[in-house]
Formats: C-alpha cells, structure tokens, sequence
C-alpha cells in the first residue's frame, strides 16, 4: 500500500502520455520521472534494504525501473549482486529499462574486474544474448560508461565489430558507445566503422553529427571515412 500511495502521488498524466509515446514496454506506464524513482529506491533502500525488492511488483513500468535502482543502489559486491542483477536483466523490455540501470550502477574499485568478468559471461553465450538483445544493450551501455579505457578499449572495440546481425537497440547502442569511445580513440573507432553494417553506419553518422562532445575536425574526420566508405 505505501509503494502504490507513493506511485499514485508521484504520477503525472502529460508525463505518461509523453513516456508512452518514447518507451514500447509491455508493462503499465503511470508516468513517474526517473529523478523521483532514484530517490524513492534510495528511501526504500534504506527503510527496507534489499528486501525492497519483494514490495517491487512487476505489473508497473516505474515498480520494475525502481528494482533496478534498488539493485544498483544496493552497496554489495558485484559476485553478491550477480543473481539480482541477471534476475532484472530478463525483466527488461524496452531501452530506458536497460539505460537507467546501467547508468546507475557503480562499481568499487575491488569490483571492477568482477564487473568486467560478467559482461564477458553475457558474451560467451552468443546464442543467449542475441535471444536477449536488451541483456547485449546492457552489455554494451556497462562497457561503455566504466570501461572505455586504455585496459579495455582493444576488446570492447573488437566486440562492436561483431554486431551487425543484432536487433535495432542493439546496433543503437553500438552506436552510442562508438560516438563516446571516439572522443578518446578517434583512430581505432575508424577502423571498426569501415566495417560496420549500413544500418549501424547511420545511427553512428547521426550522433556523430549529433553529438558535442566530438569536434568539429574529428567530425570532418569521419565524414570524409564515410564518404570513402
């Protein structure tokens, strides 16, 4: 009853309409923006610890985004949160499911190759993740909010390249970490991008374009590769 209260006070009717018209989830949207999820899990955290999780139910949108920031949230060991987090992981339909939980989970520096061993466990499952392509955008959106440094970059890149046989949020995804990892590592990015399937090439293209954190030189840059390409 105090979860349900809390989302009938915090829902807002022009929000619902407008998160219906971005997000495709089987689940109800009563429109709740995510600021006040995050603090709301934050609460439930620590009122209830992770036993939060069992007051969650899985009939609402925001009560299956607001386990995620719980999971996040919850300051264990990445080994102690693996289940929590693979059971959230099947629970996710839609891309702002996956991109809100990955953007909010942080990880210890004594986790860090933990957290870097269970993207690696999706990815040896090939014939899982692309049974589970939000699981394989979760993969993608970890990697490249913690690991898009000098340790890691050869490999993350190299997995990009594999990605062209993916689902839509998928290759968006791909997409998405090419564009970040170019403002570091513009030379090895060129030479996924050459590469890439056409339909990546083009969402790569527009957040490119897009994006402002690129310059205007790195910009030419890719064009020019494009335009070859």
């Amino acid at each position: 009853m105090e979860i349900r209260n809390w989302i009938k006070n915090n829902s807002e009717t022009d929000y619902k309409k407008f998160s219906e018209r971005l997000i495709k989830t089987k689940y109800k949207i009563v429109g709740i923006r995510v600021s006040k999820l995050r603090k709301f899990a934050k609460e439930l955290l620590k009122k209830y610890k992770i036993e939060a999780l069992k007051k969650l139910s899985d009939d609402i949108y925001e009560e299956v985004m607001l386990q995620g920031f719980v999971v996040a949230y919850y300051d264990a060991s990445i080994d102690a949160k693996r289940e929590l987090i693979d059971t959230y992981l099947h629970k996710c339909d839609c891309w702002s499911l996956i991109d809100s939980f990955a953007s909010s989970l942080k990880l210890k520096e004594k986790d860090y190759n933990a957290g870097w061993q269970m993207l690696a466990d999706y990815k040896s499952d090939q014939l899982f993740i692309k049974q589970y392509p939000y699981i394989e955008r979760f993969v993608i959106c970890l990697s490249m909010n913690l690991y898009l440094n000098d340790e890691y970059i050869d490999e993350i890149l190299n997995y990009c390249k594999k990605l062209d046989d993916r689902d839509y949020t998928v290759k968006m995804a791909n997409a998405w970490l090419l564009t970040t990892a170019a403002r570091e590592y513009l030379d090895k990015v060129i030479d996924v991008i050459i590469e890439l399937d056409e339909e990546t090439l083009r969402y790569f293209k527009g957040k490119i374009r897009d994006s402002y954190m690129i310059s205007e030189d790195k910009k030419e840059r890719v064009k020019d590769i494009c335009i070859k390409k």
